[in-house]
């Protein structure tokens, strides 16, 4: 609940269009659209989000010692507004970049997990290196830090991230009000007059990646839950024992209260035989 992700996933809206072929050819202006509803920061466009599916593709990648490498390696296919908007560090070389014109069809970027896995000893070793992902070749222009875009049941697997609109799904939308009701609302209104027919089918990503926990989330609550229950049996217990002790020694009591024992010391004297069972 509190380990860092390595990318930010709070107060983002994901909007599923599954790769609606109007929306593809019109992407760009649907973004700038989006992105000029008050309260909306960014928005990027991917096949996926972190804790979403994922595609493992073959792919001969260069190596350490420059022979092409063949591999079956996680993939992403995002856009320029993807990295920046998932607060994603860029350890060497860059992001994809709109003063780079062949970026989308050349460009590749790997994370850490993949530099150490084709053995380079540095992230900045790693760009440059050469890529052919089934007939799409480039080299790496960056490599960014290792983000958990699979649940934390599993340690973070080499991934290769590059640009290809043709496999666009969902909309990242970063949020930033105080009224996110309002700005969701005003989403849903923009998004039916750009994409007339197509359902508003949004979530936010800090409840989806949440879910990726329910067995914890449950086992948590149950543990809780019986807990609670034990520990109040055993208070009971421990009261019951306590009213036992007072009548067993009432006379006692009655005594050292006679022969001037204040009320304290008589508290004392009961709650010294319980303090280590408390």
């Amino acid at each position: 609940q509190h380990m860092n992700l390595g990318f930010d996933k709070e107060e983002t809206l994901t909007l599923w269009y599954n790769g609606n072929q109007e929306i593809r050819e019109h992407l760009d202006a649907i973004k700038n659209e989006m992105q000029e509803v008050p309260g909306v920061q960014a928005v990027a466009a991917s096949s996926s989000v972190p804790g979403g599916g994922i595609n493992n593709l073959f792919s001969l990648i260069e190596i350490a010692d420059g022979s092409m490498s063949p591999t079956n390696i996680n993939t992403y296919r995002v856009d320029y507004d993807f990295i920046p908007n998932y607060g994603i560090n860029v350890l060497a070389g860059r992001n994809f970049s709109r003063d780079f014109p062949a970026d989308d069809t050349t460009a590749f970027i790997i994370n850490e997990a993949a530099v150490k896995n084709l053995g380079f000893t540095s992230p900045e070793a790693a760009v440059g290196r050469k890529v052919d992902q089934q007939g799409k070749k480039g080299t790496i222009v960056g490599v960014v830090q290792d983000f958990n875009y699979k649940s934390l049941h599993y340690a973070v697997e080499p991934l290769i991230i590059h640009m290809n609109s043709n496999w666009y799904n969902v909309l990242s939308i970063k949020i930033q009000s105080d009224d996110i009701p309002e700005v969701v609302s005003q989403l849903d209104d923009k998004w039916m007059t750009l994409a007339s027919g197509l359902p508003f089918n949004y979530s936010f990503l800090d409840q989806d990646y949440d879910k990726l926990y329910n067995a914890e989330t449950q086992l948590s609550k149950v543990v809780t839950i019986f807990s609670s229950l034990a520990i109040f049996v055993a208070c009971l217990g421990l009261l019951g024992l306590t009213s036992f002790s007072v009548q067993r020694r009432f006379k006692e009591i009655g005594i050292r209260k006679v022969l001037g024992a204040s009320v304290r010391s008589v508290v004392v004297l009961i709650a010294n035989e319980f303090i280590r069972l408390i």
